[in-house]
């Protein structure tokens, strides 16, 4: 008997441990032990999709059952069926057992885990939740702190910001050499509430404070302003500095002269440059939120420069569109509509870094590539012969196996096969036949920021790579799944 083998019967035997530990009344003892018996099997039989969707109907059949087993999995089952309860809490569990669940003893290790039970709290409203998100504040994990400051916003608990204002550093957007470890995470949640809690666009954190000294005994009745594209006329160009504010942007113009740069050629005025600016973020933050919950990010600094001046700020002259570094973003302009289309990549890594450190090239690329051009669908499913040109010959070699070698720094050099072949990755992953796709794909991505080496966290997850490798060969071309 195999390692697999023996893990599938002893997950079966848990399940049904799990099942027999529970008497609900006869009807829904009869529907829940039908579903709770379809699990077992699915778990049996590796089957992610049968335990996939065995464990919803259990949710709607009988629901005490249907958390104790889903416990189990996240607990004791295989790696690969854990992102599978995970998703199934966060979509059926209350803000009591969310919270519950965060603060279990067996999941003090499973730092991932807790931040996506954290972050769904957003999503139960009433005061009882914000009182419990509230208290996650002082968790010893920054980012399990950060999910819940992003909880709190989903909510508009403007009053939260009392609680965490006092540990506002500087400015995300002023700060130089930004570094993207737990504690900036942290910044950029807290900041991201104040951008979506208040009509503030502080310089300086002192002006945070004073403004929560000022309001704070009329939180109750402020009610907080819309989302960033919604707020898209309230901008301000600086004459003096040349820089343009927006809801989503601190602009920085590094183009020489303005008019003879042709910067602003066929537009009409600052207004509509912003609009487009808060489109672009506004499309980019749209693509995410099912991978990463409601996007709330402070302003982030946006350098438009030319070939000439680009290199100052770490691009080089030649090649680049445009690189996002945490807190900033430089792009080379070129044209008003390729810098709004570049832009909605760009955005996704702030968005990407803003959750997560350490991420290598193939996954940060492949996910920009994937969220700003296949927002909601792949057009490389069933893309055939012709759709799969720009990866033929990695698709030969074995695709998925060819894009994790992908973890070189950027450079200018590289050739486009290596996005197009990320880009087909990462949309394989969200769109191809993995159950709960999102909480797989944060998992995989938490494991990376905690130095798993990526084949390693991919294989847990997915599967072996000559089997991912053939999957999505398929997928690409459009052949049914075979057979096992």
């Amino acid at each position: 008997m195999n390692a697999t083998t023996s893990i599938r019967r002893s997950l079966a035997a848990l399940v049904c441990a799990a099942a027999l530990m529970i008497a609900p009344s006869a009807p829904a003892q009869d529907a829940g032990a039908e579903r709770a018996k379809a699990l077992e099997q699915a778990a049996t039989a590796g089957d992610l999709v049968g335990v996939d969707r065995s464990l919803d109907a259990l949710w709607v059949a009988d629901r005490e059952r249907a958390r104790e087993m889903a416990w189990t999995l996240l607990t004791r089952g295989g790696e690969d069926q854990r992102p599978i309860a995970l998703a199934s809490f966060t979509t059926h569990a209350t803000g009591d057992e969310l919270v519950q669940l965060a603060g279990a003893g067996e999941l003090r290790r499973a730092e991932g885990s807790r931040v996506l039970l954290v972050r769904a709290l957003g999503t139960r409203a009433g005061s009882e939740t914000v009182a419990q998100a509230r208290k996650l504040l002082r968790d010893r994990s920054a980012l399990v702190r950060a999910a819940a400051v992003q909880a709190l916003t989903d909510l508009g608990d403007v009053g939260s910001l009392v609680l965490f204002s006092r540990k506002l550093r500087d400015v995300p957007s002023r700060v130089v050499g930004w570094g993207g470890d737990d504690g900036d995470i942290e910044q950029m949640a807290m900041y991201g509430a104040v951008n979506a809690l208040t009509d503030l666009q502080p310089a300086h954190s002192s002006e945070v404070q004073l403004w929560v000294n000022e309001h704070k005994r009329e939180f109750d009745s402020i009610t907080p302003p819309p989302p960033p594209e919604a707020r898209a006329d309230e901008w301000a160009y600086d004459e003096r500095t040349r820089r343009l504010s927006t809801p989503s942007f601190d602009v920085q113009f590094e183009l020489g002269d303005l008019a003879d740069a042709g910067a602003m050629q066929g537009r009409s005025g600052w207004g509509e440059v912003a609009e487009g600016l808060e489109q672009s973020a506004a499309a980019a933050r749209d693509a995410a939120q099912p991978l990463f919950g409601t996007i709330h990010l402070p302003p982030i600094r946006l350098v438009l420069a030319n070939q000439q001046t680009i290199s100052k700020f770490g691009g080089p002259s030649r090649g680049y569109g445009g690189f996002a570094s945490g807190n900033k973003i430089v792009m080379r302009f070129e044209n008003w509509n390729a810098v709004k289309r570049t832009l909605v990549h760009e955005y996704v890594h702030i968005i990407h870094q803003a959750h997560h450190e350490g991420q290598p090239r193939w996954l940060s690329e492949g996910l920009a590539e994937s969220l700003s051009k296949s927002p909601q669908r792949s057009g490389w499913a069933g893309a055939g012969e012709g759709g799969a040109r720009h990866v033929s010959e990695a698709l030969g070699k074995g695709l998925v196996t060819e894009t994790l070698k992908w973890d070189s720094s950027g450079s200018s050099n590289e050739p486009p096969e290596l996005y197009a072949q990320g880009h087909a990755v990462v949309d394989y992953l969200r769109f191809g036949p993995f159950p709960a796709p999102e909480a797989r794909l944060r998992d995989l991505m938490a494991r990376v920021a905690r130095s798993q080496r990526p084949q390693q966290a991919v294989e847990a997850l997915y599967g072996p790579l000559p089997t991912l490798d053939e999957g999505i060969r398929r997928w690409i071309m459009g052949a049914a799944p075979r057979e096992d």
